[in-house]
């Protein structure tokens, strides 16, 4: 069975590019090292493949987002995630 990723592609892309922005991160290579995670889960979470919870929750710390967020962002359908905004998360 294929799995449809086009839906959850980029679902955080705008969360790394603002994080990268401030801290003057030019690659997604200099972004994984910095949040001291693997430049090939960046690059497929980038891709809108799911991410494992470990890679989920150092991304999370990173950016300085509650995990919940990231969470429904990545599963908008899952329950709860219509009861909490994932469009603007606090820093």
């Amino acid at each position: 069975m294929a799995t449809d990723t086009t839906s959850k592609r980029g679902v955080v892309n705008d969360l790394i590019a603002v994080y990268m922005g401030q801290h003057q991160l030019k690659t997604v290579q200099a972004f994984a090292q910095h949040l001291e995670l693997e430049t090939d889960s960046v690059y497929q979470l980038i891709l809108g493949t799911s991410p494992t919870l470990a890679t989920l929750r150092r991304l999370a710390d990173g950016l300085r987002v509650p995990l919940h967020v990231l969470v429904y962002r990545l599963e908008p359908g899952a329950y709860g995630a219509d009861s909490v905004s994932v469009a603007n998360p606090p820093n």
